[in-house]
Order: C-alpha cells, then sequence, then structure tokens
C-alpha cells in the first residue's frame, strides 16, 4: 500500500515502487457496476470528436448487389471506362434488377430487351436524382 500525494490516501493497488499492478494482477474485482457504460459514453464522446473510428457493422449484399459490383468490375476491367461512367451504368443495372426482380430470386435469362427498354424510356423522362418506379 502506497499513500498518494494528491489525496494523501492509501492505495492498496499501487506498491512500494509507485508502480500499478499489471491487468493479470488486478483480476475481476477491478471491474464496478458502472465501468461499461462509462466506457460506452467515453467511446461515443472519442467518436464524436473523430478521434475514434465508429464501428462498423456488416451488411451482407443482396444478390443484385453483388451482380452491380460484378458488372462494376467488368466494366473497369473490360471495358476501361471511366470511373464515373462505371458509377452511372452499374446504377442503372442496379435499377433495372430492383425493377425486374423486386420480389423473388434474380434470374438474368428472364431479362428482356423490352425490360431495358422501359429503363431507357423511364431514364430519359426522369428528374435528375429520382429512381425508377
Amino acid at each position: 500500500m502506497v499513500k498518494t500525494a494528491r489525496s494523501g490516501r492509501l492505495r492498496p493497488d499501487i506498491d512500494a515502487s509507485g508502480e500499478l499492478p499489471s491487468n493479470s494482477e488486478l483480476g475481476p474485482e477491478r471491474t464496478r457496476p458502472g465501468d461499461a457504460a462509462s466506457l460506452k459514453v467515453f467511446l461515443e464522446l472519442l467518436q464524436q470528436k473523430n478521434l475514434v473510428v465508429a464501428p462498423v457493422e456488416f451488411v451482407e449484399k443482396t444478390p443484385i448487389d453483388k451482380l452491380q459490383d460484378e458488372f462494376s468490375l467488368y466494366l473497369q476491367q473490360e471495358r476501361v471506362l471511366a470511373p464515373t461512367t462505371v458509377i452511372r451504368y452499374a446504377s442503372l443495372a442496379k435499377e433495372l434488377l430492383k425493377h425486374r426482380f423486386e420480389i423473388g430470386p434474380v434470374n438474368l435469362s428472364l431479362l428482356s430487351a423490352a425490360d431495358v427498354m422501359v429503363l431507357c424510356g423511364a431514364v430519359r423522362h426522369r428528374s435528375p436524382g429520382s429512381t425508377l418506379s
């Protein structure tokens, strides 16, 4: 036990050399009710101040998202299109797939030229930023 300079109280967790014990020496008795809540508030404060990055939740991609990724990769690597063109084409393809297969599994063999023409007509007549409905 050592008496602290600031408060003058005895600290049983500090040895005569002034060293704090290692975590393995502290054991489970060092946690108190409210520690988890305090740490959560502290972590949120650090995140608000951009000192730590908030954890990212993994969201499993839908079959349409996976197809969009594959199509984007094809446009980039095989067609060597500009990044803005890749983004535009891939988002249009995603809209088409969502419109055509909104319920049920994605079956590309069921796509027809008429489906593509519906998308092209909708794109031509819509306002910027709107989606296919």
